[in-house]
C-alpha cells in the first residue's frame, strides 16, 4: 500500500546504500543532495518504487493516494493527460503549469504558455523507479520556473555495479463495465560489465489498458481502451572513486482509441448511461516522450562538480468530437484534432560541498532552449458520413509555433549553528526570452490570420529562507519562507488586449514539525502555510475566440497538512494524512469570471487518506502482506463559480485493497482499486462532457527476480 514516507526502499537501489537507506528510512534529493526525508525543512512525500509495484500503481493518480494535497485533474480520462495542482495554486484555465515535473534532475514539458504545459502528464512504470518525490510549496530557488505550487520528481534507478540481476513479470487486469481483460508484460536486466566500474541496465514494459466507456452512436464498446509502452536504458561508469558518468535514455508511448468523456446534462445526469457516451466521430489520444540525458559527477574532496545535459522530445495528439454542439447549429458533425510538440534542451552545472560540512553550500547555473508547436484542425462532416461539406470545412486550421530560452544562476546554503539548530537560504536569478507567431483560417476565424511574430523577455528573482531546530534527536521544528514564479510572455497584436503579460509570483510562509516518536514507532509530521499569489496569469478570449493571457490581481491560499504513521507491532502499520486548503481570490478576475471572495477552482477544502498494512512471515522464506487505503476528496468547482462553464464536483471517497505473497524469487500481488465501485465525477471540462471514477479494477501480477 502507498504509505507516505515509510515504504521500504526498493531492492534495486544503487549499492552501497547510504546509512539512512540501510536503516529502512526514506532518502530524498529534494534539495539536490541526499537527505533523510525527516531532516528536510519542507513538506515532502516520498513513495518507493517497490510500494508502487505492490499496489499496481502506474499513474500519477495512484501516487496521489499518499499525498492528499496533490490534486490530479484527469482531462480526458486516459493516462498521459493530467492537470496537477498543489496547495490550491490554479485558476482552472491556466495555459502553463504551476506544478513542475522532473525526471531525476531534468525538467520535463514546456516552460512557456503556448504548448498546453498545464495538461502534459507523465506516467513512469515501477520497474524504472527508485521512488517518487512530491515537494509541496514553491521550489523556485533550486528548480526554477513553473514550480510555484510544488514539484513532482521521478527518481529513477541507477544500475548496480556489484550484482547482475534480471526481473520479469506479467499482470492481468479487469475493470467493471469493461468487456476485455487488460494485460502487462515487463522485464528488466542489470548487467555488471566490469565489477565496481561499469554496469548497464535496460527495462521495458507493454501494457494493454482495458476500457470501460461505450459509444452508443457508433456501436463500439470500451472506446477508451489503449496501449502503453516504455523502454529505458542506462550506462553507469565509475572508473575512479572520484568520477561517475551516467548516460540514460527512455521512450514512453501511450495510444488510446477513444476518450473516457461521458455525456451529461447540466444537472449532472448521464444522458446515455453511467459509462456511456454518444460521439458521432471517433476520438483518441496519443502521447510520446523521448528523453536522453548525461550526468557526470567529479568529487574534488572539498566539493562535487555535477553536469546534467538533456534533450527531450514530447508530442501529444488528441481528437475530440463536437458534433453535439455543431449539429444543432450547422447541421454537421465536427471534430477538432490537436497536435502539440515540444523539443527541449537543458544544461545544469553545479558545485556542492559535502552534506556533512558545518557549512553546506551549492552554487550553479542552468540553461534551457525549447521549441514548441501547437496545431489545431477542426473539420466538418455531413452527418453519418466522411464527406466534408463545401464551404464549411475546415472550421479551423491554426498553428502556433513558439521559442523559449532561459538562463539562471542559483545558490543555496545551510549553516549548522549547533548540532540541533540549522539556518539556510538560497537565491536564484532567472532571465528568459520568448518568440511566438500564429496563422489561422477557417469558418470560425473569418478572415485568415497571419499574425506577425511577437517577442518578450523578463527576469525574476526567487529566494528561500529556512531554519530548523531539533527539539530532540527525533523531533524537528522548522520554518520556511520561499518564493516561486511563472514566466511572462508575448500576446498577439489584437486591439484591446495587452501586448505582453508579466510573470506571476507567490511567496509561501510555512512552519512545520517532523517527528519520530516512541522509539520510531510513531511518525508525526505537521505543516501550516500561508501563500500570497500576485499578478495572477489569467487566460481569456476575444470575441473572435482568440486566446490571450493577462495579469490579474491577488489570491491567497492557506492550509494545514498532517501525516501520522503508527507501527504498534512488527509488520503492522496504520497511517493517516489530511490536507486542509482554504483559497480565496482577492480581486475580480473578469477574464475567467472570477469575483473577489471566490474559492480557487479544482481544490477541495478537505482531502485525506487512511491506510493499514500488515506484513507477516509464513515461514520457509515466504512472507505475506495485506493493505487497505481509503482516500477522501472534498467538493470543488471545475471553474470559478460565476463561469457559465462551471460545474460543481461533489465529494467522494474510494477504497483500495492490496494483498501479496513473496516466496524466494517470486512475488505475487493482488490489487483492487475502487473496491466499493464508487461512481462520481472527477472532472467536468465542458457543459456536456465529464470524466468519472474508474470502476472497480482488479489486478493480479507475478514477478520473478533472477540472480
Amino acid at each position: 500500500m502507498l504509505t507516505a514516507a515509510t515504504a521500504a526502499t526498493p531492492a534495486w537501489a544503487q549499492t552501497p546504500a547510504s546509512e539512512a537507506e540501510s536503516a529502512g528510512e526514506i532518502v530524498v534529493t529534494a534539495q539536490k543532495s541526499e537527505q533523510r526525508a525527516q531532516d528536510v525543512p519542507l513538506a515532502v512525500t516520498a513513495v518507493s518504487g517497490e510500494a508502487l509495484a505492490e499496489a499496481g500503481a502506474t499513474r500519477i493518480q495512484d501516487i496521489a493516494v499518499a499525498v492528499p494535497a496533490l490534486q490530479v485533474d484527469s482531462l480526458y480520462g486516459v493516462p498521459g493527460a493530467y492537470g496537477l495542482t498543489l496547495r490550491g495554486i490554479t485558476t482552472g484555465t491556466q495555459a502553463s503549469s504551476t506544478v513542475a515535473t522532473y525526471i531525476d534532475d531534468v525538467p520535463i514539458g514546456s516552460s512557456g504558455a503556448f504548448a498546453a504545459g498545464n495538461s502534459a502528464g507523465l506516467d513512469l512504470f515501477p520497474y524504472d523507479l527508485e521512488r517518487v518525490e512530491v515537494l509541496e510549496g514553491p521550489q523556485g530557488t533550486l528548480y526554477g520556473a513553473s514550480s510555484m505550487g510544488g514539484l513532482v520528481k521521478y527518481v529513477t534507478r541507477t544500475p548496480s555495479l556489484t550484482e547482475s540481476r534480471y526481473q520479469a513479470g506479467a499482470e492481468l487486469v479487469t475493470v467493471d463495465h469493461g468487456h476485455s481483460l487488460g494485460w502487462t508484460v515487463r522485464g528488466a536486466a542489470n548487467l555488471v560489465v566490469v565489477p565496481d566500474q561499469l554496469a548497464i541496465s535496460i527495462s521495458g514494459t507493454h501494457q494493454d489498458v482495458p476500457g470501460y466507456v461505450d459509444n452508443v452512436a457508433i456501436g463500439k464498446r470500451d472506446v477508451n481502451q489503449g496501449t502503453q509502452d516504455a523502454v529505458r536504458g542506462v550506462i553507469y561508469w565509475k572508473p575512479t572513486d572520484n568520477f561517475t558518468l551516467k548516460a540514460s535514455g527512455l521512450y514512453n508511448r501511450s495510444k488510446f482509441d477513444g476518450l473516457a468523456l461521458i455525456n451529461v446534462n447540466a444537472a449532472g445526469t448521464p444522458l446515455f448511461g453511467k459509462y456511456t457516451a454518444s460521439k458521432n466521430r471517433p476520438e483518441g489520444f496519443e502521447s510520446e516522450t523521448g528523453l536522453g540525458s548525461i550526468t557526470a559527477d567529479y568529487d574534488f574532496g572539498f566539493a562535487t562538480l555535477t553536469s546534467i545535459t538533456s534533450l527531450s522530445d514530447l508530442r501529444s495528439r488528441f481528437r475530440t468530437d463536437s458534433s453535439l454542439t455543431f449539429r444543432p447549429i450547422f447541421g454537421v458533425d465536427a471534430t477538432f484534432a490537436n497536435d502539440i510538440k515540444v523539443k527541449k534542451f537543458t544544461e545544469e552545472v553545479r558545485l556542492a560541498s559535502p552534506q556533512t560540512d558545518l557549512l553546506h553550500w551549492l552554487v550553479g547555473g542552468f540553461f534551457t532552449r525549447e521549441r514548441t508547436q501547437f496545431k489545431q484542425l477542426g473539420l466538418a462532416f455531413l452527418p453519418n458520413s466522411d464527406t466534408q461539406p463545401a464551404g464549411l470545412s475546415p472550421l479551423l486550421d491554426g498553428t502556433i509555433p513558439s521559442r523559449y530560452r532561459e538562463w539562471a544562476l542559483f545558490a543555496n546554503t545551510t549553516y549548522n549553528i549547533t548540532d540541533a539548530w540549522d539556518i539556510g537560504g538560497g537565491i536564484r536569478y532567472s532571465r528568459n526570452s520568448q518568440r511566438v507567431s500564429q496563422t489561422a483560417n477557417g469558418l470560425l476565424v473569418g478572415a485568415p490570420l497571419n499574425l506577425p511574430a511577437r517577442t518578450s523577455s523578463d527576469s525574476s528573482v526567487t529566494y528561500t529562507l529556512s531554519t530548523s531546530y531539533h527539539v530532540t534527536k527525533d523531533a524537528m521544528l522548522y520554518g520556511r519562507i520561499s518564493s516561486g514564479y511563472r514566466p511572462g510572455g508575448p500576446n498577439f497584436i489584437v486591439p484591446g488586449i495587452p501586448q505582453s503579460y508579466e510573470p506571476d509570483t507567490l511567496t509561501n510562509y510555512e512552519i512545520g514539525l517532523k517527528s519520530d516518536l516512541f522509539d520510531r514507532k510513531v511518525m508525526l509530521n505537521l505543516s501550516a502555510y500561508y501563500i500570497d499569489w500576485r499578478d495572477i496569469q489569467l487566460q481569456g478570449a476575444t470575441p473572435t475566440n482568440l486566446s490571450y493571457i493577462a495579469n490579474g490581481g491577488k489570491a491567497i491560499s492557506k492550509g494545514l497538512q498532517g501525516t501520522l504513521n503508527v507501527r504498534p507491532a512488527i509488520g503492522l502499520t496504520f497511517g493517516g494524512s489530511f490536507a486542509y486548503t482554504d483559497t480565496e481570490l482577492k480581486d475580480d478576475a473578469p477574464e475567467v469570471a472570477g469575483r473577489a471572495g471566490d474559492r480557487l477552482p479544482l481544490t477541495p477544502k478537505w482531502a485525506g487518506s487512511l491506510t493499514a498494512d500488515y506484513d507477516f512471515d509464513l515461514g520457509d522464506d515466504t512472507r505475506a502482506r495485506l493493505g487497505l487505503a481509503w482516500r477522501y476528496t472534498g467538493a470543488r468547482d471545475q471553474y470559478f463559480p460565476q463561469s457559465p462553464r462551471n460545474r460543481r464536483l461533489g465529494n467522494y471517497s474510494t477504497l483500495n485493497l492490496t494483498a501479496g505473497v513473496s516466496t524466494g524469487p517470486v512475488d505475487i500481488n493482488l490489487f483492487v482499486r475502487n473496491l466499493t465501485n464508487k461512481y462520481d465525477f472527477t472532472s467536468w471540462l465542458t457543459p456536456n462532457g465529464a470524466t468519472v471514477l474508474q470502476p472497480r479494477t482488479i489486478g493480479l501480477s507475478v514477478d520473478v527476480d533472477f540472480r
